[in-house]
């Protein structure tokens, strides 16, 4: 078989792998970090669970700090999403 033959034969058995290949769907997370008292947790966790966000870390201080994950494509909305329900007084740092 010669070059040109070799190559289409390849590609058909690449190809035909690929059709038949499960495939697996993936999220794009993106750490956000939320620094608030503690009389604004309620709100940072319901705007959490309102993305679908996870915790990932908590720390307890004078201020509270929240480490969480949210889908990548909602970033943006997330951190708008918090600071006004909270007046801005909750700050949002993306990492």
């Amino acid at each position: 078989m010669g070059a040109g033959g070799l190559v289409r034969s390849y590609g058909q058995c690449a190809k035909d792998v690929l059709a038949t290949a499960p495939v697996e769907k993936k999220e794009l997370f993106q750490e956000v970090s939320l620094v608030c008292s503690y009389d604004d947790m309620s709100i940072v966790m319901q705007c959490i669970d309102r993305v679908h966000g996870k915790v990932v870390s908590q720390d307890a201080g004078i201020v509270l700090q929240v480490k969480c994950q949210v889908n990548s494509g909602v970033v943006e909305e997330f951190v708008s999403l918090v600071k006004d329900i909270s007046g801005g007084r909750v700050e949002c740092i993306i990492k």
